[in-house]
């Protein structure tokens, strides 16, 4: 008696052939930030949103700009960039898409001129678009009834006047160094953000 053969073997399964995917670490993403659009792009940098996307200020923003006594649509001076970009309120200064701390330049009943804010400027369209988030008032500051306030604070502001749905570049501007006023009309919003 001769011993059983064994059974043909059997192709190895197909496997799905992989891709590689990009990995962006976070200095890899800190160093694109601080890149000039080519030398991006050079580098394999991930592309920056083009234009904000469309959604609703949250019900916790509205909540403390009512707090705040902060109307919708009321406007107000910004000055856009008090980090990077010293001087005064009436000079020019250049920017791209980004983060921005901007500081407030008036006065309101509860917000005081040179508290911060902190926001995303859009420069790729016909107009910069900007949506700043987040507040932050000095240490022991209050709301319009005398409650304290917590070191970050959300808002919804857009830059411009409402009929314009954004600022104007100035003259000179190119793609990714737009030139603005260093401070510029923006506005309190409670509903949906505006569109470009």
């Amino acid at each position: 008696m001769s011993a059983p053969k064994p059974p043909p073997r059997q192709p190895p399964p197909k496997q799905p052939r992989l891709t590689a995917r990009p990995v962006f670490t976070p200095e890899f993403l800190a160093r694109c930030a601080g890149l000039t659009l080519a030398a991006a792009a050079e580098l394999g940098c991930p592309a920056s949103q083009v234009r904000p996307e469309r959604e609703r200020c949250p019900e916790e923003a509205v909540d403390f700009m009512d707090r705040m006594r902060a109307g919708h649509e009321e406007e107000f001076s910004l000055t856009l960039d008090v980090m990077n970009q010293p001087g005064g309120s009436s000079q020019l200064g250049v920017y791209r898409t980004g983060k921005y701390v901007g500081a407030f330049n008036g006065e309101k009943l509860a917000i005081h001129r040179g508290w911060r804010f902190e926001g995303q400027i859009w420069t790729e369209g016909k107009k910069v678009v900007g949506r700043f988030t987040k507040m932050f008032p000095p240490a022991g500051a209050a709301d319009f009834w005398g409650d304290p306030l917590p070191p970050e604070v959300p808002v919804c502001i857009v830059l411009g006047h409402e009929r314009d749905n954004g600022i104007e570049k100035d003259e000179g501007s190119k793609p990714g160094a737009v030139i603005l006023s260093r401070a510029v009309t923006a506005r309190f919003i409670k509903g949906e953000w505006p569109q470009p």
